[in-house]
């Protein structure tokens, strides 16, 4: 009698898990990388999951004690993750074509904010350098590095 090993299903974009490894390979093994391109899938996933937990942090801060830890693990949570999201963010507008510098546009109160959203959502430009119209490698840590599917969102 032979014993089958049953195969894990196929993992689906932007489940848990595959949001899980993007967020976790851009703090370990893209944390200050500046160079290359994410796309926005990368880009947006980053953004979302590291917004998502630091709101939610916050929301706990006016407990009464609980509120003061609550608060330093936010903050240490946003030191954290602050190089990570400057260097997704100088990808991101590699992938469009632009330099990393914009993002000194969130200095300008809000409608710096507002430029720069505008500017990351703007789809992939093929430059010199990806001359085969491909769109850009994510790098998943368990798997390498992977491209988007027809239906994804980049």
């Amino acid at each position: 009698m032979t014993t089958t090993i049953p195969t894990p299903a196929p993992q689906q974009p932007g489940s848990a898990q595959d949001i899980w490894q993007i967020c976790w390979s851009i703090i370990t093994t893209r944390y200050a990388q500046f160079a290359g391109t994410a796309g926005r899938r990368e880009y947006w996933t980053f953004w979302v999951a590291r917004s998502l937990i630091y709101c939610g942090g916050l929301l706990f801060i006016f407990i009464p004690v609980l509120g003061v830890l609550i608060g330093a693990l936010v903050g240490l949570f946003w030191l954290a993750t602050f190089i990570p999201r400057l260097a997704a963010g100088s990808r991101r507008l590699h992938d469009m074509g632009h330099t990393g510098w914009w993002q000194l546009l969130l200095i300008i109160p809000i409608f710096g904010a507002i430029a720069l959203i505008i500017m990351c959502a703007q789809p992939t430009r093929a430059s010199e350098s990806t001359s085969t119209g491909e769109p850009p490698q994510l790098y998943m840590p368990s798997t390498g590095p992977m491209t988007g599917s027809a239906g994804s969102a980049r």
